[in-house]
């Protein structure tokens, strides 16, 4: 009778990591902004549950670059060492590859944090904004802009 116990222990890192890492998965679909607190200024990327996205920019209220892609998402290795689960779970990686219908390839490494993250809106609109959620990518998707990092997840 403890066989069956003990290799479900041993199993419970893997199962619990497939498990949160289908839920950052799901946390990374949407859109996702840099530079939230700009009033007249659009840097988006967006990600469907279809594996369908947009990369979005735009400066003074006209779209400069709009690019739709096919993208591949994976979750990084997860961790079976319990102490660094809280740290994993807070923050999760993944790698990214999408092919634009441009034909524009693109590989790289992203970074899925939840927390707090606040900004002061600029111009007209002013007030606050906050989100639950940031995305660090390893290189910027553009390919032309640097932002890294982008916001998701409006608190209302």
């Amino acid at each position: 009778m403890r066989k069956p116990v003990y290799l479900l222990w041993l199993l419970l890192p893997f199962l619990l990591a497939g498990f949160f890492r289908s839920q950052s998965s799901q946390r990374l679909m949407g859109s996702w902004l840099a530079h939230p607190e700009k009033y007249d200024y659009l840097q988006a990327v967006t990600f469907r549950p279809d594996g369908t996205g947009d990369l979005v920019w735009g400066d003074h209220q006209v779209i400069r670059h709009d690019e739709k892609f096919q993208f591949d998402l994976r979750p990084l290795a997860f961790s079976p060492d319990p102490t660094r689960w809280s740290q994993e779970l807070a923050s999760q990686r993944f790698e990214l590859r999408f092919l634009s219908e441009q034909g524009r390839e693109y590989s790289g490494r992203l970074l899925l944090e939840e927390g707090h993250f606040q900004f002061e809106r600029e111009g007209p609109v002013g007030g606050r904004v906050s989100y639950a959620c940031r995305l660090t990518f390893d290189t910027c998707p553009f390919g032309f802009l640097e932002c890294r990092q982008y916001y998701g997840h409006e608190k209302k």
